[in-house]
């Protein structure tokens, strides 16, 4: 394989545009150095887009002079102010918003690039776990969002396990401005653990890699076109093998 379809397949893996037999092969062919460069860009990708995304007050200097530019009248603009044209201010925006991502990258102590989801939470305990739920269970809520994924029950022929008690407390939407990241919410052992799901080419997708990047989910797994990681303080990486994938209805 030459470098250029090296990087296409890259590009294909950090963009989710890979089926999950695909993605699985490529993460197998990573070197540890090439890993890590991974997380890098991811970082650096989720970086650009919360700074791009957040809401920032324009001074009311500023504005007042951008519009007076637009409404075609004169405006008077205090000395420490210079007037630039929109474009320009837009392209400033975005490279100030770049500067403060590769910042973050590199090391430096500017902007922490860790991220704040709260998804991606392990400090909870089961009682927020069941106030999170609001009493809709997991088939429940799967069927309403057309999620194609079931929850299999812990019983005995999981006595192999260490855990003892799994007890499946319901769903809930996650905490992800795109609206693609899904919760599960376990008790295990008497203990709060999430299962965090979405998509594997959306925006929640790219969410759940970049917290495991910085090690706050323990492990993942696709699951039927899904991405599944687990949170928690308590390590029950076992709970991906009670996420199935549905299988295909015959009309």
């Amino acid at each position: 394989m030459n470098q250029n379809e090296r990087e296409k397949l890259w590009m294909a893996y950090l963009d989710g545009q890979m089926s999950a037999a695909e993605a699985s092969a490529f993460d197998e062919s990573l070197t540890a150095e090439e890993r890590e460069q991974l997380a890098a860009e991811m970082r650096l990708e989720a970086g650009i887009a919360e700074r791009l995304a957040a809401k920032v007050a324009c001074p009311d200097a500023t504005w007042e002079a951008l519009r007076s530019q637009l409404e075609g009248k004169p405006a008077t603009v205090p000395t420490n102010v210079v007037r630039l044209p929109l474009r320009s201010l837009g392209l400033i925006a975005a490279a100030a918003a770049v500067v403060l991502v590769f910042y973050s990258v590199r090391g430096g102590d500017t902007v922490d690039s860790a991220p704040t989801s709260g998804s991606f939470d392990s400090a909870v305990s089961v009682a927020e776990l069941e106030n999170m739920a609001h009493g809709v269970g997991v088939e429940e809520y799967f069927t309403q969002h057309n999620i194609q994924l079931a929850v299999a029950d812990f019983s005995e022929s999981h006595g192999h396990s260490h855990h003892k008690t799994i007890r499946a407390i319901g769903a809930c939407d996650g905490d992800c401005p795109y609206g693609s990241l899904y919760e599960v919410l376990f008790e295990c052992c008497g203990e709060p653990v999430r299962v965090v799901l979405a998509e594997q080419s959306s925006r929640g997708a790219r969410m759940i890699k970049q917290a495991q990047a910085h090690g706050k989910v323990q492990a993942t797994r696709m699951i039927g076109g899904y991405l599944a990681g687990v949170v928690g303080i308590h390590h029950a990486e076992e709970l991906l093998d009670l996420i199935e994938a549905k299988p295909a209805q015959v009309t």
